[in-house]
């Protein structure tokens, strides 16, 4: 008898999708923009992150604001706006209807405060 190879070569192929799907969902490139004083100075070196969601293209939650504790004379230092491929994948399921972002802001330093200098 003559064993049908098509049937192998099927379920070869079946298992490198799903493989490379899986590797494409862990393996999670960002996109970062990063807005940034011209002397930035940060008061604390770690980020404070917050989580944001666009609802219905935007029409639920208008315009999107965050609050922050920064002092008012001294400001934020900077912002830092990250997308990953499940945020993407999300939104283009969703059809636009869901876009989650994450967005890290640090604040300035004042006067008398400690500088931290390094990166994030």
């Amino acid at each position: 008898m003559h064993k049908c190879r098509f049937t192998n070569t099927f379920k070869k192929s079946w298992i490198s999708v799903g493989a490379l799907a899986i590797c494409l969902v862990f393996a999670q490139g960002c996109a970062e923009y990063h807005v940034a004083m011209k002397d930035a100075d940060p008061a604390e070196l770690p980020y404070k992150e917050k989580m944001i969601h666009s609802l219905g293209w935007g029409l639920l939650y208008k315009p999107q604001q965050i609050t922050t504790n920064c002092n008012t004379e001294t400001g934020i230092n900077d912002v830092v706006v990250k997308s990953n491929y499940l945020y993407s994948l999300v939104a283009v399921l969703s059809l636009g209807i869901w876009m989650p972002i994450e967005i890290d802001h640090r604040c300035q330093a004042g006067p008398g405060e400690e500088i931290r200098l390094g990166d994030k």
